[in-house]
């Protein structure tokens, strides 16, 4: 490799003068499994297009001792590295891999492997080669990014009043409007968390025109958790997910600009947004 890479698992960093040098990683730079839904068409050629979604994605490091490692020092590698069944977070920093900021995603261990040679045993070198899986094969931003606007109800009739005027030509943000940035390549998932005292609050992304609308009161000192990644309301830990109206749609933020609307039927309140940019 002539590009720079640090790991970090479970206590154990490899690379950046750990002693353990990578030598060769497979499935960051690549496009994780495909999930497709095309159907063929009957009596005719070709497919009927479906959506295409993406699955798991194996990322493999080859690792090489290039220093002396004694016994102990092999034996916490073996520990970390072993496979428990367990999502932990892997933390990579890749020179020019999503912007060469460092990124982490949740993995198990799949297979080690530690040759049993003359190198290991008689100089304390050797190469190992290890196998982590990914069931989300995204790469996220190690820092959050967290924003919080000032929700009010809508003065006049209704929830209709257009808020996207002016935005663009330098003209005063509205009243629950916020825009952040992914910085990433790949759509991002997010947290919203909404305090009351309110009625009826929603979420908009302006640009997709998709909604969240919600029928239930957010009292004074009760926040309402809405996650975009696990399809979840709670209101204070409970379930709320009888409040989501029909014709709301999920959505999540594609790269760069973004820009979100808080809303509520009556009331005030905050809303406050947080993610990670997300990689592919």
């Amino acid at each position: 490799m002539t590009a720079t890479a640090t790991l970090t698992y479970n206590g154990v960093t490899i690379g950046a003068g750990s002693g353990l040098e990578v030598v060769e990683l497979e499935g960051v730079w690549e496009t994780p499994d495909l999930r497709t839904s095309d159907v063929d068409r009957s009596r005719a050629h070709g497919q009927w297009q479906g959506i295409d979604l993406l699955g798991g994605r194996a990322i493999t490091a080859t690792l090489q001792a290039n220093v002396p490692i004694d016994d102990n020092a092999w034996s916490v590698l073996q520990r970390a590295l072993v496979a428990t069944g367990n999502e932990l977070p892997l933390t990579l920093q890749l020179t020019g891999f999503a912007n060469s900021s460092q990124v982490t995603t949740d993995v198990r261990v799949r297979r080690l492997s530690v040759p049993v040679d003359t190198e290991r045993y008689q100089f304390g070198v050797a190469r190992v080669v290890v196998e982590w899986w990914a069931t989300d094969p995204r790469f996220y931003d190690s820092s959050e990014t967290s924003t919080q606007v000032q929700i009010s109800s809508p003065t006049g009739t209704g929830l209709t009043f257009d808020v996207t005027f002016d935005l663009g030509f330098g003209g005063e943000i509205p009243s629950g409007v916020m825009n952040v940035t992914n910085f990433g390549n790949f759509d991002a998932p997010w947290v919203a968390e909404i305090t009351g005292p309110l009625t009826d609050p929603r979420i908009e992304h302006v640009g997709l025109g998709r909604t969240l609308e919600f029928d239930g009161e957010v009292q004074s000192g009760e926040t309402l958790r809405v996650d975009s990644a696990t399809k979840t309301v709670t209101l204070d830990g409970a379930s709320r997910y009888s409040w989501l109206q029909p014709g709301s749609q999920w959505f999540d933020l594609p790269p760069l600009s973004n820009q979100l609307r808080f809303a509520a039927q009556s009331g005030t309140g905050t809303g406050t947004l947080t993610f990670r940019s997300a990689w592919i």
